[in-house]
């Protein structure tokens, strides 16, 4: 009796020691990456992201007029913690007959390698439709060879094109 459980502990435990093995190997190679690409950026390169906005338009092209708009922006690192989230959901600010919402509002992150990202997100009728956006800053797109404003600022207008047409077709 002691060596059929013997035998049968061993072949369920040996497939689940090379998983084990796959999955630390899988972080591993990760943090390794992170690692490599720590010091490549100045540690004192920060990035302002300041009054995010977005034209909307229908699929019609037309102005996407008397929308709420809901944003967030959070920094996630390399090794997919996330962290910074900020949020502004201001039911009673619309997109104006343009299709402009704007959030007057202004977030500074630090990249610490190449691999960390900012990401910007835009829901649009939050609660109705619930379009949502979602825009990654990577550092090869707001390095110093990309225009940016004197206070390092990252461009601010995105355009978001919705999937149906003004009369809802």
């Amino acid at each position: 009796m002691k060596t059929i459980i013997t035998k049968l502990f061993l072949i369920l435990t040996i497939p689940l020691t090379f998983f084990a093995c796959e999955i630390v190997d899988a972080i591993d190679d990760n943090v390794s990456e992170c690692d490599a690409t720590a010091n490549q950026i100045n540690p004192s390169e920060i990035r302002v992201f300041s009054n995010m906005g977005c034209y909307v338009s229908w699929k019609d092209g037309s102005n996407a007029e008397n929308l709420t708009v809901k944003y967030q922006i959070y920094k996630k690192y390399c090794n997919g913690t996330t962290k910074g989230l900020y949020e502004v959901y201001l039911p009673e600010q619309l997109t104006n007959k343009s299709g402009w919402w704007n959030s007057w509002f202004q977030a500074t992150y630090k990249y610490g390698n190449k691999k960390d990202k900012v990401i910007v997100k835009f829901t649009i009728a939050p609660g109705a439709y619930d379009w949502e956006y979602e825009y990654e800053y990577r550092w090869e797109d707001v390095d110093e060879k990309h225009e940016l404003d004197y206070w390092g600022k990252v461009p601010s207008d995105i355009y978001i094109t919705l999937p149906i047409n003004a009369d809802g077709s």
